[in-house]
């Protein structure tokens, strides 16, 4: 009674067997190649059979195609870095920006992995003809130009978010959402300073600083954050 050919290779030289099964109430037929004029012929050898084609539009509502994933090895590199997008769905055109920037139909369209040479805010979102645009799916990367030779911590931070100790500011490793994995320094009721030597006098174009609020777990941003900079490790300014 019901005959489900979703997503197969079935075409139109298929269709006179599919007019014999007299017994057949619903016929599922969504991403094949019978094509429209096929589609007709089994209706008139079948007039009530139930096809459906798709989604239909009455139960579900207008259908949103998911974020594209971004994806990379890493989240800061020091010289260049592979990026590329996946999404399980057919047929899907992938527009993107680099810059931040909101993307739309008329932003660069995906073709294959490209090479990013500088910090990037990368946003993307996926078209379908028929579907709702995608969300849009995001993640930033950040060429770190320079390393520095030394760091280290005023007091340890606290025993159960302690990583690696100072070198978890260095190791070119971005924490995750997940508090606990090792990855993050935590302190508690306090403030704490990290001094890095560069080793000698650098131009600095910019310079970031990631932190985690998971607020239902007792985990704050910091209320402020400051950065000194020093010639000779002794005056800051």
């Amino acid at each position: 009674e019901n005959l489900n050919v979703y997503d197969t290779a079935l075409d139109d030289t298929v269709i006179p067997d599919l007019t014999r099964l007299n017994s057949l109430k619903k016929l599922y037929l969504w991403n094949t190649d019978i094509g429209k004029n096929g589609i007709s012929e089994i209706r008139r050898a079948l007039p009530n059979l139930e096809i459906n084609t798709g989604i239909s539009k009455s139960i579900f509502g207008e259908g949103q195609l998911r974020a594209p994933l971004i994806i990379a090895k890493k989240d800061m590199f020091e010289d260049s870095l592979i990026v590329e997008f996946e999404l399980s769905f057919k047929e899907v055109d992938l527009f993107y920006t680099t810059d931040g920037t909101i993307p739309d139909s008329t932003s660069l369209l995906y073709v294959e992995p490209f090479l990013i040479t500088e910090s990037s805010d990368i946003q993307v979102i996926a078209q379908k003809e028929g579907w709702k645009t995608s969300i849009i799916g995001d993640r930033s990367f950040a060429r770190i130009k320079h390393k520095p030779q030394t760091i280290r911590l005023n007091k340890k931070p606290n025993k159960q978010y302690a990583g690696e100790g100072a070198l978890s500011l260095m190791d070119m490793k971005k924490g995750t959402t997940d508090f606990s994995g090792g990855e993050w320094l935590g302190y508690e009721k306090s403030s704490f300073e990290a001094i890095l030597d560069m080793g000698e006098k650098k131009e600095i174009s910019s310079i970031g600083v990631s932190a985690l609020e998971a607020t239902s777990s007792y985990i704050f941003f910091p209320k402020k954050i400051e950065v000194l900079i020093s010639e000779d490790g002794k005056n800051y300014q």
